[in-house]
């Protein structure tokens, strides 16, 4: 079984089954059994746990040696991390010597130069020139903090004499505040003449529907590569495909909503995943950073019946009557 991808495809073709047969039976991609008959495994590096899953179903559904093609992987797997590790070392070797190369400087190419010292008399004994400078100096500090001083007089005379600048300025903060909080209320709504969506918290939705509605269209749009599961009110959905869906990749699946409240949707990872119900996008705000299950909660909206109620008013008055 040195060739475990040519050991399935072998036992595939001898059962006459297609890769589509195959997908059909495991509930695998296509590209999935693809890459493992053609032994792409460098592909999954950091996914074995998935890839012994995928080995296992493949297994069951041709009878092979579910034990001996785990084993082979696995050797496959630490011949890969090897070769990388080698290959990585001798990277680090070959940037090693190359900066030695570069920093490589000969003595030779090194010039000292000695300081000559001065023995002018004039830098020792001008005496005169240097009480000048030290006087002027003297006068420049003085100034300097005869000025600071006054600044800080007058600024402090200036926020006395306006008090009403301070108070509007406070207000103009209040009302900046005010206007934060209701544009972040307004993120977490979405309403619309068919559809409310409102995010409750991080990953968690209720979603109103009109009175009758006996489905919805749920999007998805993966931002990372995830494995997902979707499940209504705790009991998998059989037409959402559980496996690894890849970046950029799009569902779409028709929910029941007369006997289903909860949907949640299970994912490995929920780095920028968008969703969307009946096309209109999920308010997520600072959930495309997050990670957990995302539950929508569905509720149908409860309309009163007008007619009946001027019906009821009617013969109400005329029994007064």
């Amino acid at each position: 079984m040195d060739n475990l991808g040519q050991y399935i495809k072998t036992k595939r073709e001898s059962l006459n089954l297609s890769i589509e047969q195959v997908s059909e039976m495991t509930k695998l991609s296509y590209a999935v059994i693809e890459d493992i008959e053609e032994g792409r495994f460098d592909r999954y590096q950091g996914e074995e746990m998935y890839v012994k899953a995928y080995l296992k179903k493949i297994g069951e559904a041709l009878n092979l040696d579910i034990d001996g093609m785990t084993s082979t992987y696995l050797g496959l797997t630490q011949e890969l991390k090897e070769t990388e590790l080698q290959e990585a070392l001798e990277k680090e070797q070959q940037e090693k010597e190359r900066i030695q190369q570069r920093n490589k400087v000969s003595l030779d190419d090194v010039k000292i130069k000695v300081p000559e010292f001065t023995k002018s008399q004039s830098v020792y004994t001008d005496d005169r020139t240097s009480k000048y400078v030290q006087s002027a100096i003297v006068v420049i500090i003085i100034l300097a903090i005869i000025g600071v001083c006054f600044y800080g007089i007058m600024s402090t005379k200036n926020n006395v004499e306006s008090p009403s600048s301070f108070s509007s300025s406070q207000e103009t903060n209040v009302k900046d505040n005010s206007d934060d909080t209701e544009s972040n209320e307004d993120t977490n709504t979405v309403l619309t003449d068919d559809i409310t969506i409102v995010r409750n918290g991080t990953l968690d939705y209720s979603v109103t529907l009109p009175t009758n509605t006996e489905s919805i269209v749920l999007k998805i749009e993966f931002g990372c590569r995830s494995w997902s599961t979707l499940y209504a009110d705790e009991v998998a959905v059989d037409t959402f495909e559980q496996r690894l869906y890849s970046k950029g990749e799009t569902v779409e699946i028709t929910l029941d909503t007369t006997t289903t409240q909860i949907f949640r949707l299970h994912n490995g990872y929920n780095l920028e995943n968008k969703y969307y119900i009946n096309d209109v996008e999920v308010p997520q705000v600072d959930d495309l950073t997050s990670v957990g299950d995302v539950y929508f909660r569905i509720t149908n909206n409860q309309t009163t019946d007008t007619t009946t109620l001027d019906n009821t008013d009617t013969t109400t008055s005329e029994v007064t009557e």
